[in-house]
């Protein structure tokens, strides 16, 4: 009977984590890709001082996103996401037109991570 209970207190813990990650990483890509919306308004404005500034904001949250986030993700996936964000800042700053694209494409592998992390039960075991 301990057997029992020590087998399901370990899946009980597999099934909160997986949950727990679920929902943290949602929340947070939620909140990044509302901060590129923001650079982009930003930018097309001509606000490129804060542009720049919500861009430095942005990849300083997801360098500490990263490091978390690194227990439960692949780290493939992050370190792309981390290469756009730091050179949003630079595009920002010089005014470059490519910024949109780059925002584009930061937006959609961000889309993608989120979707990616949705808890099947295959996915926890």
């Amino acid at each position: 009977m301990t057997r029992v209970k020590i087998s399901t207190a370990i899946l009980a813990v597999l099934l909160v984590s997986g949950i727990f990650s679920w929902v943290w990483v949602n929340r947070n890509c939620m909140n990044f890709v509302n901060s590129i919306y923001a650079i982009e308004e930003n930018f097309v404005a001509g606000d490129t001082d804060g542009a720049t500034k919500k861009a430095e904001n942005l990849e300083r949250d997801w360098s500490d996103f990263r490091k978390t986030a690194s227990m439960f993700l692949r780290n493939d996936k992050l370190l792309e996401i981390e290469r756009l964000c730091s050179s949003l800042s630079y595009l920002a700053s010089s005014g470059s037109e490519d910024l949109p694209v780059y925002t584009e494409e930061l937006r959609h592998m961000i889309t993608l991570l989120r979707d990616g992390e949705t808890p099947y039960l295959r996915s926890i075991l």
